[in-house]
């Protein structure tokens, strides 16, 4: 955390947001983010802390557009963003239903922050794709593309052959 981000959150505006965001109350929270936004954030980081909260507290207030406030917070800016910025919009993709940009999020995360076990866990429980096949290379490799097909179609073929002879039976 640095100087900035230590400055925003110690304004009344962004503690009130954070009781009421804690307490459940998202709606009432967004619209401390909000004013904060608007009143106090002249700096490229405060600009996207609060952006980010906002985003998040709309989001699971019910308003799914409030992903894309946490999509631009980690976005913008000339510095790298902030882990919390990340987990924010993980939870908002996740609020949202959309796990392919979930798992966008964890990933671009993972790339800023390794050694963070908070995005490595989360990534580990929302994964659902199978190792590749040829796993020293990526899993978007094109012979693990072309490998993975086949034992796609190998596993359905099996499984329509195998509920094909348990009927016959």
């Amino acid at each position: 955390m640095n100087e900035t981000t230590q400055e925003i959150q110690s304004l009344e505006e962004f503690q009130e947001g954070m009781r009421f965001f804690k307490a459940g109350n998202y709606e009432v929270a967004s619209v401390f983010f909000g004013e904060l936004l608007e009143r106090h954030c002249v700096l490229d980081e405060e600009t996207r802390i609060c952006r980010s909260w906002q985003g998040l507290s709309q989001t699971l207030a019910g308003d799914p557009a409030g992903v894309v406030q946490c999509r631009i917070a980690c976005r913008e800016g000339e510095s790298r963003p902030e882990l919390q910025l990340f987990l924010n919009l993980a939870r908002a993709e996740l609020a949202c239903g959309d796990r392919a940009r979930l798992m966008q999020a964890l990933e671009r995360g993972l790339a800023l922050y390794p050694d963070s076990t908070v995005l490595r866990e989360l990534h580990a429980r929302y994964e659902r794709r199978k190792e590749p096949v040829i796993r020293f290379l990526d899993r978007r490799h094109p012979l693990n593309r072309w490998l993975g097909r086949i034992k796609a179609d190998r596993l359905r073929r099996n499984a329509v052959v195998s509920s094909g002879s348990e009927s016959a039976g």
